[in-house]
């Protein structure tokens, strides 16, 4: 398991090493979601966060079936907001739920909570 620069440890699927001039490797479903639904390229900046607040920002250095790899240049680690903001919605047509939980997460939701409006 890799380790961040603050020695915090990082979960195994997520990275093999990492800190400001590292490089980690983001595979299984996230590297297949990243790939195939966002459709990152080599030389695309992203950040990847770890969901405990810590948030490494890089290139692309690979983008290959299974596995992307980013070359880092940065790592942010932001404390957990309090009170911890939640998105709640009612389900929407198409891709719309999925493009507002997006929007949510990069703004900062702790989570979200799809369902039908409490409407009489």
């Amino acid at each position: 398991m890799g380790e961040w620069s603050h020695g915090e440890p990082l979960p195994e699927r997520r990275t093999r090493r990492t800190g400001a001039g590292g490089r980690i490797e983001v595979t299984g479903e996230e590297a297949r979601h990243a790939l195939q639904v966002a459709r990152v390229r080599p030389g695309e900046r992203i950040a990847v966060g770890d969901g405990r607040g810590t948030i490494v920002h890089g290139v692309v250095a690979e983008a290959a079936p299974g596995v992307l790899a980013l070359e880092v240049d940065e790592v942010v680690h932001e404390p957990e907001r309090r009170p911890a903001l939640w998105l709640a919605q009612a389900l929407a047509k198409g891709d719309r739920d999925e493009l507002a939980v997006q929007a949510a997460t990069e703004l900062g939701a702790a989570g979200s909570s799809p369902g039908p409006p409490n409407v009489r």
